[in-house]
């Protein structure tokens, strides 16, 4: 450390290396394979991720209002109260009290009942749970004299019998959740107020760290005022920016470096800023991702209380539920998030399901035609650069899965260049001695399989095992120009040799079938038109016919 800070010293650093120039992970005995080896951090499964990223923009758009609107009625409560007990004058608390229930009384309401975590459940104690805090707040006094003096409790313990409970007691309105019609929790409470900030909190990490690519400690050197919205340089689409630090190979101090990004981050980024103006008015911070629990010694910044958090929102989530868990399981256990997790999934995603969807309507083809553009070819954090080892990687995968489908499942695959690609993976498994019920060397067939990965890119309708020479999709008068990659919209998946269909891809044509029906059973169509329509029909049914065989309904 005193090497890695030695520009900082009064006397300048020293004049020699520790240890000779060696990285610290060969002094601590780390094998040189393994410091090589691929990237060891787990992928969160698609399932998994899809979850939380829906649950987490859930907060965003639907749940935020709620808590900040409680949070404010809170404050609001808590600033008056004085006022109220002064306003009041000489009014005995029991008269204060009978008022109190009488206006419940009057608008259908029960006594405020205390929340436990953020379910809104009751006490399953002797104890009624009665919420005298809120109560007292209401009425403009310390709720302790309503605890702790016995005739006031029995009061408030008889109207509790008469007119029931309510959980959370406050007067702020929860809304409902469009999927189940219901409100998305109870009420609110002073308790159930800190834990949804908190889960808030989280949701918005999620949405940023999984939708912009950023390491956590880039996320986490955000500071106020570091999103800025600008138009493009034809004025026709708006360009959302993120400004942070770069740690990563740089300086000590780091290095500001620029984020391209979606409007969703955006929301999650405004969120996270309003979630933490009290606790940088207080601290004096201007970072945006503060710890929210005040009470935490000298914690400022969430730091490592990020890995917490997100597991807390998971948990949360899965409590509210109330059809099994809202986040998948797998393999029977809870996944648990660490930051490092949403920076690869996002990478390979985008390397290798490119126009798959999550949480919706966003596509991984738009958050990386955004990310990408920013950076200009050039990402300052290197993620571009692992977007292309993922690429290499999950190539390999796909082409392995092929292989695997073809020779030990069975199942067919379509299109011009299932019969080389057949050709090709009979003769690995003749090499191999592929037989049922025989285990095979699994790297050995990585290294046979490696020449088809290297020429694998993966589209919507279908997989393109790429040779430039017989691609009808490049311009033959370009021929002249060396061309590594298709132009996967310009693909012709049923005249291309290079063209592979496989049952992942059969949904985009189904569909187009259904169109295509669909504008048959309409009487707009001219005769030109109607025969066309037949015709295109009739050749992607043709296509996909050999993907058909042996599905049932």
């Amino acid at each position: 450390m005193l090497d890695r800070y030695g520009q900082s010293l009064t006397l300048g650093s020293f004049s020699f290396r520790p240890w000779r120039g060696r990285p610290a992970v060969r002094i601590a005995g780390l094998a040189p394979q393994a410091m090589s080896a691929e990237n060891r951090t787990r992928r969160i499964p698609e399932p998994v991720i899809g979850a939380m990223l829906r649950c987490s923009l859930k907060y965003i758009d639907l749940f935020a209002e709620d808590i900040f609107a409680a949070r404010a009625e809170l404050d609001r409560l808590e600033q008056t109260c004085e006022a109220r007990n002064d306003a009041q004058g000489s009014m005995s608390l029991s008269d204060r009290l009978d008022i109190f229930i009488g206006r419940r009384c009057v608008e259908g309401r029960g006594i405020p009942m205390r929340t436990i975590g953020s379910q809104g459940r009751r006490s399953t104690t002797d104890d009624p749970g009665i919420n005298f805090h809120i109560i007292g707040l209401q009425m403009g006094c310390d709720g302790h004299f309503l605890a702790y003096r016995a005739p006031l409790r029995r009061r408030l313990e008889r109207a509790l019998e008469r007119l029931g409970g309510e959980v959370g007691g406050m007067d702020s309105s929860v809304s409902v959740e469009p999927d189940t019609g219901l409100p998305w929790r109870e009420g609110f409470d002073e308790r159930s107020i800190v834990q949804e900030e908190r889960m808030l909190q989280a949701a918005a990490y999620v949405v940023c760290a999984y939708l912009t690519g950023m390491r956590d400690s880039e996320l986490q050197a955000m500071r106020v005022g570091c999103l800025s919205i600008s138009p493009s340089a034809d004025g026709l689409v708006e360009r959302h920016r993120i400004k942070s630090t770069v740690y990563k190979s740089r300086h000590v101090t780091g290095e500001e470096a620029e984020w391209v990004t979606i409007p969703r981050v955006s929301q999650a980024i405004e969120v996270a800023e309003r979630l933490s103006v009290r606790q940088r008015e207080a601290r004096g911070a201007d970072t945006i991702w503060q710890t929210l629990v005040t009470t935490k010694g000298d914690e400022r910044e969430i730091r490592g209380g990020v890995i917490e958090l997100l597991n807390e929102l998971r948990d949360q989530l899965d409590l509210r539920s109330q059809n099994g868990p809202a986040i998948p399981h797998v393999d029977g256990m809870p996944w648990w998030f660490t930051p490092r997790q949403f920076r690869r999934t996002l990478a390979w995603h985008i390397a290798n399901r490119p126009f798959g969807t999550v949480a919706g309507k966003i596509q991984y083809k738009h958050a990386s035609i955004a990310m990408f553009e920013g950076y200009s070819g050039a990402s300052p954090s290197g993620f571009r650069h692992e977007v292309e080892q993922e690429r290499a990687l999950g190539q390999l995968d796909d082409v392995v899965a092929y292989y695997e489908d073809a020779v030990r499942h069975g199942l067919p695959q379509a299109g011009p260049a299932a019969t080389r690609l057949r050709r090709e993976f009979e003769h690995v498994r003749d090499e191999l001695g592929d037989l049922p019920g025989r285990i095979v060397d699994s790297q050995r067939l990585r290294s046979m399989l490696r020449h088809l990965g290297r020429t694998l890119h993966v589209g919507l309708l279908a997989d393109c095992f790429f040779d430039p020479d017989t691609a009808l999709c490049l311009d033959r008068e370009e021929a002249s120009i060396e061309r590594s990659a298709p132009a996967l919209s310009h693909c012709r998946p049923d005249h291309c040799p290079n063209a592979c269909i496989t049952r992942r891809h059969l949904a985009p044509w189904q569909a187009s079938i259904a169109e295509g029906d669909r504008m048959l059973s309409e009487r707009q169509l001219s005769p030109f038109q109607r025969e066309a329509v037949s015709q295109d029909n009739e050749r992607k049914r043709n296509l996909i016919a050999p993907l058909l065989e042996g599905m049932t309904e």
